[in-house]
């Protein structure tokens, strides 16, 4: 790698697609194009009930909890917990339920490998990339993180490792594509592991009745 410097006015004035917010504002970005949000809570807070919520609403184009989303995205879902049959139900649930603009022509499903996909399969990267790219895909949900190729309890040298999957995967794309991760919380109620630093934004799952 060669060092590359450009003057102030030359670097802020290239506009690049990674920038793009696609939930939220330019001025507020919840989530944009090239960033990573990590979804997080106890079992049974709620966090794949809120991620398909999340996934209706984004693929449709519709405003999410009071966050505004600027287009239909099209997602692709890796559940990598529990039966696929029970998944099934639930998406086919929220289709039937849901009243706002149509969104199921948006959303794919990893089908197979079922609750065994994982980052740090380099056949699996390569799948996924080219999956991605073919589908044209903006956000992939995916989780849990622990089933995704991350080893260990989460040290500093765990989470960045993991990381580093994430971003051979993305090196692969041709171009900038959203990831929202599903993680558990640790006894004291905090993001499970050393993930402070990494995702772009953290989201906390709470379950109130």
């Amino acid at each position: 790698m060669s060092l590359h410097v450009v003057s102030f006015e030359d670097f802020v004035a290239v506009q690049e697609p990674s920038a793009e917010a696609i939930i939220g504002t330019q001025e507020e970005t919840i989530l944009a194009a090239d960033s990573t949000l990590v979804m997080y809570g106890a079992g049974g807070a709620g966090k794949t009930t809120l991620a398909i919520d999340g996934a209706a609403h984004w693929a449709s184009g519709s405003d999410w909890l009071g966050v505004h989303v600027e287009r239909p995205l099209r997602v692709l879902l890796i559940e990598n917990e529990g039966p696929r049959g029970k998944f099934r139900q639930k998406l086919e649930r929220k289709r039937d339920t849901w009243d706002g603009p149509p969104f199921a022509d948006n959303v794919h499903v990893v089908d197979e490998p079922w609750g065994r996909l994982s980052f740090a399969e380099e056949t699996h990267r390569e799948e996924l990339a080219r999956t991605i790219t073919e589908l044209d895909i903006d956000i992939v949900v995916a989780g849990p993180v622990k089933r995704l190729g991350m080893k260990g309890g989460g040290t500093p040298d765990e989470v960045t490792a993991f990381s580093s999957l994430l971003m051979d995967l993305r090196g692969r794309l041709e171009r900038p594509v959203a990831f929202v991760l599903i993680h558990h919380e640790n006894k004291a109620g905090d993001v499970s592991g050393a993930w402070e630093g990494e995702p772009d934004t953290l989201v906390h799952v709470r379950s109130e009745g």
